[in-house]
């Protein structure tokens, strides 16, 4: 060391104590980093533990039920294992249907259509001679909604067959040319576009 002009020392280093110190920073840095690195690490394991006990009561809680043991197969008295059968899990009957209500034949007079939904009609073929007044030729279902919209009117509606699995709505029928202008009115007044049906 050398001392100045106002007495003091002066500290002159070269590449080699520089070196020296810039790593024993480097070191110090690391120690300091793993020991911030150990003391996460415990910190998150304490947490993990901390937790595990509800994850593993809610795991039980959710989880199936454990599998016992089968017992071990009884040997028999030449030294084989005897087979023991396994319990079989009786299958619940299923339930038998009632029987169905015979199926009521359908007569050839017209009837009137019931006023509430659910009692459905007959398609029955009109006798020759008739006439009606044909309100749609449509599916099934669509004719029977028809039919009892037009019933709850006291409209005489029949349904008949018609080409192509369809079904008509026939309201009738019609006595004289006065009565078929009647319920042609009746069934326009409605939103229908009728047609004279002869049989």
């Amino acid at each position: 060391m050398q001392r100045n002009e106002d007495g003091e020392f002066e500290l002159t280093l070269g590449n080699a104590q520089l070196l020296g110190i810039f790593a024993i920073l480097v070191v110090l840095l690391g120690i300091y980093f793993a020991m911030g690195y150990m003391v996460g690490r415990n910190a998150g394991m304490q947490s993990a533990q901390a937790r595990s006990p509800a994850d593993a009561k809610a795991a039980s809680d959710s989880g199936p039920a454990p599998v016992k043991d089968s017992p071990a197969p009884e040997r028999a008295s030449n030294g084989s294992p005897s087979v023991v059968p396994e319990p079989r899990e009786e299958k619940p009957q299923p339930e038998q249907a009632a029987p169905a209500a015979p199926a009521t034949t359908t007569t050839a007079e017209p009837a009137k259509v019931p006023a509430e939904e659910g009692q459905l009609l007959g398609v029955t073929q009109p006798a020759t001679g008739e006439t009606f007044l044909q309100v749609v030729a449509t599916t099934r279902p669509d004719a029977e909604t028809v039919a009892v919209a037009l019933g709850k009117d006291n409209l005489h509606v029949r349904l008949a067959p018609a080409p192509n699995g369809l079904i008509r709505v026939l309201v009738g029928p019609t006595e004289g040319a006065a009565d078929l202008a009647r319920l042609r009115s009746v069934l326009e007044s409605k939103g229908f576009h009728p047609i004279v049906r002869k049989f």
